[in-house]
């Protein structure tokens, strides 16, 4: 499906403030009170996660996760990993691709290291924030197989945060029943039955880089630090 253009957000800041408004209305219709952590998931959930925290005057960090691709065909994911969490594997892409979950061992060696590289760099050192017992709003630009998304989730789990909440502008309407098992709450603005791929949805959906990451993070600082 090609979205009509009046669908489409202009970009990542337009549909974080978008999605914004449904977190916030997620919230107010459960009875959160707690100022909640948001956190972006690496690199294009970033910029949208800082529109979501800013508005709703919430907590901001990142958490990393990388997509391991076939090493055939290196654009196609069969798999992801968050930073301290399991490995989750898209099953139906590995058959896909004739490879088995033993095929990934070196592969998931590789991403373990640069997950745990790019955290060090985007936080500039420091340790990832505490969720234990948080209001968590995990946010991505996008979901289109949830693979990325559950491996974030189940990482977040293991530290037990009172709520966790999965939120992206845009999702694949197949893919977002597989996480009702994985969140306590889904949130989306758009949510098509008939999803090809995230940058559809966007007039401006260039690949975030490093730097990006790094300047949101910290201008995020900054202003915590002036409040």
């Amino acid at each position: 499906m090609v979205p009509d253009d009046s669908l489409r957000f202009a970009d990542r800041a337009e549909a974080g403030l978008a999605l914004a408004d449904q977190v916030g209305l997620y919230l107010r219709e459960h009875g959160i009170t707690e100022r909640p952590l948001v956190l972006g998931m690496s690199p294009g959930g970033v910029p949208v996660a800082a529109e979501v925290a800013h508005a709703l005057g919430a907590d901001l960090d990142i958490i990393v996760v990388a997509t391991i691709c076939s090493p055939w065909h290196p654009g196609q994911g069969v798999a992801a990993v968050a930073e301290n969490g399991p490995l989750v594997i898209n099953h139906d892409a590995l058959t896909r691709a004739d490879l088995s979950p033993h095929d990934l061992a070196p592969l998931l060696a590789a991403q373990r290291v640069e997950v745990e590289r790019l955290a060090h760099r985007y936080r500039d050192g420091r340790e990832m924030p505490t969720v234990t017992d948080r209001v968590v709003v995990l946010v991505d630009d996008g979901m289109q197989t949830g693979v990325r998304a559950r491996a974030a989730l189940r990482a977040l789990h293991a530290a037990l945060p009172a709520h966790l909440i999965f939120a992206t502008p845009v999702c694949a309407a197949e893919s977002s029943t597989s996480l009702e098992i994985e969140a306590d709450g889904l949130v989306h603005v758009r949510c098509p039955c008939c999803f090809s791929a995230t940058g559809l949805w966007y007039r401006d959906i260039h690949d975030v880089t490093d730097d990006e990451v790094m300047a949101v993070m910290n201008d995020s600082r900054h202003l915590t630090a002036a409040l």
